[in-house]
């Protein structure tokens, strides 16, 4: 988490309210885990980060924000808060509620240094690219040994399209075949 951290850095120092995506290839490559360690990171060094992705259970406790549509809450951190778009990543979500989202951001984003969004996989959602354009830039997280290169191209070529920036790809859940201790030798 450092390492991207260091990357993202300037990107964080230049822009206020800095607009981040994070999205895979496929679903189950660790998206919403790496988000949450991602908002963690920068709100306990004092950033205040608004997370939006996927509830797990318990719930936080919550206060309304100003669209009575979407709930903010408090999380882990007193700068850190949370916003539930588990409807975002059913697999018929609307435009409509795509757009809505998209415009409450707008709405809300002056209150926070970082606006972190676990956007669903772009291939299984290909009416997600409104989420893309109004963002900073795009992380786009692939899993080792799984994600295919036609694959990866072509989500490329997706996000590029929606009008997305990507800043760069995190390589996730790496797997070492060969024993620690003989990797100083090679």
């Amino acid at each position: 988490m450092r390492i991207l951290r260091g990357q993202l850095q300037p990107l964080l120092d230049e822009r206020k309210p800095t607009l981040l995506a994070l999205t895979a290839c496929n679903h189950g490559e660790g998206t919403t885990t790496m988000i949450r360690e991602l908002s963690r990171s920068l709100a306990l060094d004092g950033a205040k980060v608004l997370l939006a992705s996927v509830a797990v259970s318990p719930r936080p406790r919550s206060a309304r924000s100003r669209s009575a549509r979407r709930i903010v809450s408090t999380q882990i951190a007193p700068t850190l808060f949370f916003v539930d778009i588990g409807d975002l990543h059913q697999n018929r979500c609307s435009n409509s509620a795509i757009i809505d989202f998209r415009d409450w951001v707008e709405s809300v984003k002056e209150q926070y240094d970082v606006v972190l969004t676990d956007v669903p996989p772009i291939l299984n959602n290909m009416n997600v690219g409104p989420l893309l354009r109004p963002q900073d830039g795009v992380l786009l997280l692939m899993e080792a040994e799984r994600t295919r290169s036609a694959v990866l191209a072509t989500t490329v070529a997706s996000i590029e399209t929606a009008g997305g920036h990507i800043l760069g790809i995190v390589f996730n859940r790496r797997r070492r075949h060969i024993p620690d201790v003989f990797y100083q030798w090679l």
